[in-house]
Order: structure tokens, then C-alpha cells, then sequence
């Protein structure tokens, strides 16, 4: 069985308590998303462990397998209540560490450097990290307001650069920072990396007692797991019995295969360019899809065509996969495979490699876990875009 263990601390890092006594916890994870946790407890605790932005450890060690974090959640509710009997408990929850991501917005004006970026995808998300959250100098700030909004290098840091990520072109300003990185994410990833892309994943990486390292993943989160080129391949199925709830759908609901993007300037006077994609047009008589995107922020003909070609594929039928990926003897949680890593699934005589892109975990007083954990993989069925 394994053991698992909450450590919980103030936020600033001073160690408080450890909590191996408790009715009952959870704490779930999506990549690149705010994920949740919450801890049920007697109501006996001492209330001064309660507070806001208390810092939440959620470690775990699986049989055969090291100690591992799982998460790091910030308190943001808690409160007490009773059963019919009249027994009182405690209660706690609240988002994990994501949530970081999520209390600023761009403050900058749409034309500064700080709003209107190009480059890779993964440096671009450092770049507004960076600025919005340590070296805050340039941010729009209330005269009045005489707190710093900057958070100190002792506990928020950046790692390097690594330009991996597709080349993008954006302006962001006033937009919640969460909000940015997750459509950065996105469009250097979707559909398919085989049109000048890669995924891209984002994390606040805890590296101490209130120490977050703010880190891109190119590629993908954890480990390459897969049987075409991964280490000690991991593969669910239904045959093996570590594949549940599978699912296949092809889909071209969505479809947009001529996406004429509109640029600056007024009338005929409008930069226009048409992106199209014939091979697609010509699956059936009817299936010429088009659409308009307004891409006024750009500032040449190139950027233009590039905001549209975006678009378009962003708009390509897809097969989308999905299945849960359970806990077993032969494919363990933790030892065998992760949260983030690439796996292989097969279902109805194909084969697909996923990323395993969220996990929820949860623990009764007696230390029984449960386990589920999910991949949803999407693969773009491609034409020929002129």
C-alpha cells in the first residue's frame, strides 16, 4: 500500500504541522489548468493552522517507489460543520498552485512590449512571467496603491529559455496571465505537430518551502512511455486491464478548410489574405468550410497569412481518443508511469500515444487510495494547405 502524508506550512514556507491523521483528502491536476484538492478533518484542530495561502503538501510513496510531491495547494477556504450525530469536522480546500497564475492580468497597454510579443511560445510565457510577477516596474499600478505587486526572487523564479515552442505572434493586454499561457499553449500546439509545432506545458515547479520555479515543458510533461520510442514502454488497453471508459470519434463538426484573414487598414484599402486547403474542399462536393479572422493587430501581409493559416488548421476534423488509465499491479501510478508522461493506448486495432494530462487522488482514513487519471488525445486529419 502506499503512503501518503500532507505537510502543511504558512505561506512564506515555516514549517506548521504534518497531517497523517484525517477522514479523508483529494487533490486533482489537469496540465496547464488550476487544479483542486480538499482535506477533511476532526474538528478539533488547532484553528490557527487555518489561514489564507497556508502552503498544502500532498506527497505520496508508492510500494517499490520514492517519495514523491503531488501537488502544492494554497488554502483559500475553510470552515467547520456537523453530522446528525452532532460530530464536528473540519474542512479545508481550496485551487493548487496554478492558481499563482491566475492573480495577475497583462496590466500594460496593447502596443507596449509587454502586451504584443513574437516569438517562441515557451519564451514568450517566460517573458510575461517575468514581467508581470518579478520585474514589475512597467506595470500600469494605482499611484495610490503603495504595496510592490512584485514577488520576491526568494520565492518565485524563472528557468531558462529554451525556444522550442512554435513561433507566434500575439498581443494579450489586460487579459488574465492564466488565460495568456494557456492560448500560447495551445497555438503552438493544436492540431498536430507536424506543421511547424510542438506541445508546450507550463508549470509552477516546487522546489522548496514556499520556492516555485516557473518551468515550460517542449514536447511534453514527463517521461516518453510510448512503444514507439519510449523508456520501459507503458501500453493500456482493455486486454491488459488498465484501460477504462475508451472512446473514438472522428469529427468534422468544426471544420474550416478557407480562412480569409483580415488585417489592418479600412475597406479595399484592408490587408486581406486567403489561406485554403484544396485536398479538404474536395472530401465531398459540399465540404467547402469557410470562415473570416480578424487579424487587424498584424502588422504585415506575412503576418496576416500566418494568423489565417493558424486558424485553419486550428479548424482541422480530428480523431479524438479518450480513456481513463487505471492503477494496477502490472501498470503502477507513480512507478511505472506518471502525470505528464507520453503512454501508449490501443483500442479496437489502433494505436495511440498520449500524454497523461490530468490525475485525481483521493485518501480515506485508512490510507486506501483511489486512483484515476485520464488522456484525451487528438490527432488532426490533414489535407494539403496551399
Amino acid at each position: 500500500m502506499a503512503k501518503t502524508w500532507i505537510v502543511l506550512r504558512t505561506h512564506d514556507g515555516q514549517y506548521l504541522t504534518q497531517l497523517d491523521q484525517f477522514i479523508s483528502w483529494e487533490l486533482a491536476r489537469t496540465l496547464n489548468q488550476k487544479g483542486a484538492w480538499n482535506i477533511i478533518l476532526d474538528g478539533d484542530i488547532d484553528r490557527r493552522l487555518l489561514d489564507v495561502d497556508r502552503l498544502v503538501e500532498f506527497w505520496r510513496q508508492p510500494t517499490d517507489g520514492k517519495e514523491t510531491l503531488l501537488g502544492v495547494g494554497f488554502m483559500r477556504r475553510w470552515g467547520f460543520t456537523e453530522n446528525t450525530d452532532g460530530v464536528v469536522y473540519t474542512r479545508c480546500s481550496g485551487p493548487d498552485q496554478i492558481d499563482l497564475l491566475d492573480r495577475r492580468v497583462v496590466a500594460n497597454y496593447a502596443e507596449s512590449s509587454q502586451a504584443s510579443k513574437a516569438g517562441p511560445a515557451d519564451d514568450m510565457m517566460k517573458e510575461i512571467i517575468d514581467e508581470q510577477y518579478i520585474n514589475t516596474t512597467n506595470r500600469i499600478t494605482d499611484i495610490y496603491y503603495s504595496r510592490s505587486s512584485a514577488i520576491s526572487a526568494a520565492h518565485l523564479s524563472i528557468a531558462p529559455d529554451e525556444g522550442e515552442g512554435r513561433s507566434l505572434d500575439k498581443q494579450f493586454a489586460w487579459r488574465r496571465v492564466l488565460t495568456v499561457l494557456q492560448d500560447l499553449a495551445e497555438a503552438s500546439q493544436w492540431p498536430t505537430t507536424s506543421i511547424d509545432g510542438i506541445p508546450v506545458y507550463f508549470d509552477l515547479e516546487y522546489t522548496g518551502p514556499a520556492k516555485f520555479v516557473f518551468r515550460t515543458y517542449p514536447y511534453r510533461y514527463g517521461i516518453d512511455r510510448t512503444v514507439t520510442g519510449g523508456i520501459a514502454p507503458v501500453i493500456f488497453s482493455k486486454e491488459r486491464a488498465n484501460l477504462a471508459n475508451p472512446s473514438i470519434e472522428w469529427i468534422y463538426e468544426e471544420e474550416k478548410n478557407m480562412v480569409i484573414g483580415g488585417g489592418p487598414g479600412q475597406e479595399s484599402a484592408r490587408m486581406i489574405d486567403p489561406e485554403n486547403d484544396p485536398a479538404r474542399h474536395n472530401a465531398s462536393v459540399w465540404n467547402y468550410q469557410e470562415s473570416f479572422k480578424d487579424a487587424r493587430e498584424s502588422k504585415t501581409l506575412l503576418s496576416v497569412a500566418t494568423v489565417a493559416f493558424v486558424e485553419m488548421q486550428r479548424k482541422l476534423p480530428y480523431v479524438e481518443f479518450n480513456g481513463s488509465l487505471l492503477d494496477t499491479p502490472r501498470s503502477r501510478f507513480g512507478v511505472d508511469w506518471n502525470y505528464g508522461d507520453e503512454v501508449t493506448c490501443q483500442y479496437m486495432g489502433l494505436s495511440f500515444d498520449g500524454i497523461v494530462d490530468s490525475f485525481h487522488i483521493s485518501v480515506d482514513a485508512e490510507g486506501v487510495e483511489h486512483i484515476g487519471a485520464s488522456v484525451k488525445i487528438t490527432e488532426g486529419i490533414e489535407g494539403n494547405p496551399d
